[in-house]
């Protein structure tokens, strides 16, 4: 009786965790009704650094505070003009006054992260899920509902690191860029299957090679439909534009996105990485941390075998039947693998075999766990992040 109680006490506990988390709006997002901001250290830096973090609310949040929202974290252009803290926010507020008009047209939250001196490089990939994370937490946003969008050199900031973030957004849509062709790599065009991701690219753009490489990338994507025989959710839209976008336009790109996606953490075929990388970098005279990236949808890699340089380890995972296939597609450095389990994607009244590079790793019946469910949500900061179980695979044992 004293474990039951003690073990509804904890259930309980974590509950009220994650509710006071969520009401903690104030904490940093003050303000409804205008453009406010506030610098943020990510809790994973230990340098100290700071970014500028530009916001805005719509005051009719206020009207049904109940209400979960569509949201946007939007990466702003630059270049040279962006590398001292007050460039970058200068450019900052020269999108704001459009994306405002479009967060009041969708009653949607928008996010407006400074790259504060530097400009979407490596810190981009660990930056902006620790950002997403934060919003979730102290945001009264749909969690399976924020947009990752970027126009120019913000979308650049998106051809780079979206194969690491398909966990954390609806969709991803950069505009007026293009990705670097050594990036179009089946290793980082595959996890594009498992993300909404809606180029938006003007056929003027005085950028000549963001239209070819636009068009290199869709026909990568469909070269890899083909060999796969799965239709992607890839998408490019060649717009009668120049370098810049249309508002209206892109309004509607944005309205419609929203209603045909929403982040879909229960997929049963995987496409992923995961990134070792434990470095502090100088870039710009800003040091910032170089961590890793352990997550991907129900996947997790909890411990890695520690490497000199940044180590990505490919993966595909299939969920056949109540069977779990996770085959590594070459060395790979993770020493321990979490699989997180859910009822959407298994029958738990069944053995559920988790078997790893051809090997049966797990074989059993497990049960569901609202404490267990509680707590993963509470562990990722994540209330979208719904799952009844996890399995650890230990690679030592």
């Amino acid at each position: 009786m004293l474990n039951k109680i003690n073990r509804a006490f904890r259930v309980t506990f974590l509950f009220l965790i994650i509710s006071i988390s969520q009401a903690n709006a104030g904490i940093h997002f003050k303000s409804t009704g205008k453009l406010d901001s506030f610098q943020w250290t990510p809790p994973t830096y230990t340098t100290g650094f700071k970014y500028d973090i530009f916001y805005y609310i719509p005051t009719s949040v206020l009207k049904n505070p109940k209400a979960k929202l569509k949201s946007i974290l939007f990466m702003h252009g630059g270049g040279s003009s962006t590398l001292t803290r007050k460039g970058a926010a200068s450019v900052v507020k020269m999108y704001t006054g459009d994306f405002i008009q479009i967060a009041e047209a969708q009653q949607a939250i928008a996010v407006f992260p400074s790259s504060s001196g530097l400009n979407w490089n490596g810190h981009t990939r660990v930056f902006l899920r620790e950002l997403a994370k934060l919003m979730r937490t102290e945001l009264p946003v749909d969690p399976n509902s924020i947009a990752l969008i970027g126009h120019s050199m913000g979308g650049m900031g998106i051809t780079r690191n979206a194969f690491f973030l398909g966990d954390q957004f609806s969709y991803f849509m950069p505009v007026a860029a293009g990705m670097d062709t050594p990036y179009m790599t089946d290793m980082n065009l595959l996890s594009l299957f498992n993300s909404p991701y809606h180029h938006i690219q003007g056929i003027h753009d005085h950028f000549d090679i963001f239209v070819e490489r636009a068009k290199l990338h869709e026909q990568k994507m469909n070269e890899l439909e083909k060999r796969l025989g799965v239709k992607s959710p890839f998408r490019l839209s060649l717009t009668e534009t120049d370098h810049q976008y249309d508002l209206n336009q892109l309004n509607t790109f944005i309205r419609d996105d929203f209603k045909k996606y929403s982040r879909n953490l229960y997929q049963s075929d995987l496409y992923g990485t995961f990134t070792y990388a434990n470095q502090i970098i100088t870039e710009n005279n800003i040091q910032y941390d170089y961590t890793p990236s352990s997550n991907y949808f129900w996947l997790e890699a909890k411990e890695f075998t520690p490497t000199d340089k940044a180590f990505r380890s490919q993966f595909e995972a299939h969920i056949i039947g109540n069977q779990v296939l996770v085959d590594f597609k070459g060395p790979h450095n993770v020493k321990k693998l979490r699989v997180y389990l859910s009822r959407k994607m298994l029958n738990f009244k069944m053995p559920i075999n988790i078997i790893v590079n051809g090997i049966s790793k797990f074989n059993q019946q497990i049960k569901s766990s609202k404490f267990k469910t509680i707590q993963i949500a509470a562990e990722k900061m994540d209330l979208g992040f719904v799952f009844d179980q996890y399995v650890d695979i230990d690679f030592t044992e």
